[in-house]
Parts: C-alpha cells; structure tokens; sequence
C-alpha cells in the first residue's frame, strides 16, 4: 500500500518537516501494526522556475501529482491548520481515496 502523508509544511524548515515525517511514519507503524506501506516521496527539494508568484502552490501541485499514486492518506493531527493540507483532504474525499484516520472526528478507518 502507498501512502500519502499530508503534514503542514508551511514555515517548517526542511529539516522539521523530514523529522516530523520520521515521527508520523512510526505513528503509522504503531497504529496500524502489520500494515505494509511504503510513504509517496513528497518532500520535494527542487526550487520551481521564477514563471511561479506563489512556490507554495508549485509544491502543493507536485503533492497532488503524488496523491494520485496512491491507496491512501494519513493526516498529521493538526491537518486542520494547514491550507495544503485541506485541499489534499477535500482531493480525497472527492476521488474516494482512503483516509486511513480522521483526527476531526476522532475516530480511525479501522475504527469503523
């Protein structure tokens, strides 16, 4: 299974988003254990062309092209503080991607 990590990254050095991607992926490793996965490579280290006025929406287009590779997405507990992070959210409420947990709500996929 591949899956999507959706973290906020905004403001977040590369460094603080590779280590808060290291405790996610042990999140993960421990709720659902026996659950095998690999995670999409979202963290893009590539600068895009000068033609972008906004970076943050050059990432977020790359994030969506990953998206669509994947069986699933695991959102970090403050999703809801991010605006990647909705738009990746409301992506796979549109396209029935699975959404392994719901911090929202509570609950977990499993959970059901």
């Amino acid at each position: 299974m591949k899956v999507f990590i959706s973290q906020p990254m905004n403001g977040l050095s590369f460094d603080e988003i590779k280590n808060n991607r290291e405790k996610i992926v042990k999140e993960i490793e421990e709720r659902y254990p026996g659950l095998v996965f690999d995670v999409a490579d979202t963290l893009f280290v590539e600068e895009p062309d000068d033609v972008y006025k906004i970076y943050n929406l050059y990432y977020l287009g790359r994030s969506i092209q990953e998206l669509g590779k994947c069986d699933a997405i695991y959102f970090a507990s403050d999703w809801h503080n991010a605006r990647g992070c909705k738009i990746e959210r409301q992506i796979a409420e549109d396209y029935g991607i699975t959404i392994l947990n719901d911090y929202e709500f509570g609950k977990d996929i499993y959970d059901e």
